[in-house]
């Protein structure tokens, strides 16, 4: 899924005021730790943005990034990072392990090779899902799932509040 819809179903998931900006940060983090990070890179390299098949023209050290921290081997490594150092930040695992599920079906590819990167390799035979960008569908299936969830948690909260103060 893209970036942005990353950042948005962090801070769905992570309800909490004071951690929104990283709650949007950290449902991004793992297209910002590779493929973010491969672009500027590149951009600093060339002095321009990649357009056409920018994947391919990424650097090779970007795309194993993009493996190792969209797989459960980057989640722990953030999660104990977090345990050792920020125990209270550990609720925005959340946001990081959506991202990792949602790309899971809307990145065409090998989603046991992506999980278990570096242990699995990737194999052709094992290749599934919907490349978002390819799909209206997708597309508008996110968009209607993410409005719909936080209509429904408002209105849960409203109710919910309402019932309370009774």
């Amino acid at each position: 899924m893209d970036i942005i819809s990353h950042a948005i179903w962090g801070v769905t998931f992570v309800r909490k005021k004071d951690l929104f900006w990283l709650a949007m940060f950290f449902g991004a983090l793992p297209d910002l730790i590779s493929t973010g990070i491969g672009s500027l890179y590149s951009f600093l390299k060339t002095g321009s943005f990649l357009k056409e098949n920018w994947w391919l023209n990424l650097p090779i050290w970007s795309k194993h990034l993009y493996f190792l921290f969209h797989s459960i081997f980057g989640l722990l490594i953030l999660f104990f990072i977090l345990f050792l150092f920020k125990r209270k930040f550990l609720i925005l695992i959340i946001p990081y392990f959506l991202h990792i599920f949602i790309d899971l079906f809307t990145h065409r590819g090998d989603p046991i090779f992506r999980l278990f990167y570096p242990f699995i390799g990737y194999s052709t035979e094992r290749v599934f899902g919907i490349n978002w960008w390819e799909s209206s569908f997708v597309i508008l299936l996110n968009i209607i799932l993410i409005v719909g969830i936080n209509i429904f948690i408002f209105l849960k909260n409203k109710i919910y509040g309402k019932i309370k103060e009774s």
